[in-house]
């Protein structure tokens, strides 16, 4: 069993970007992923790790959420 915290509303995939596309991806690295069987588990964005001081991560590393008429993406690869 698993599920999905969303950071933001699924509506923000319609929107358009300052060139008039729509956003492919949206979301913050609040989103994250969790099973609850066979074993409770939290898979949080390891994009940021805490021992490095560098705030300087590119804006699409931050999108974490994609949606369309055939699937929803949960996450980042």
């Amino acid at each position: 069993v698993f599920g999905a915290y969303c950071s933001t509303r699924w509506c923000e995939r319609n929107l358009k970007d300052d060139k008039g596309q729509r956003q492919a991806y949206f979301g913050t690295g609040e989103t994250f992923l969790f099973s609850l069987y066979p074993e409770r588990a939290k898979y949080p964005w390891v994009g940021m790790d805490s021992s490095h001081n560098d705030s300087r991560v590119h804006h699409s590393a931050e999108l974490f959420m994609a949606a369309d008429a055939k699937m929803i993406t949960i996450g980042g690869g």
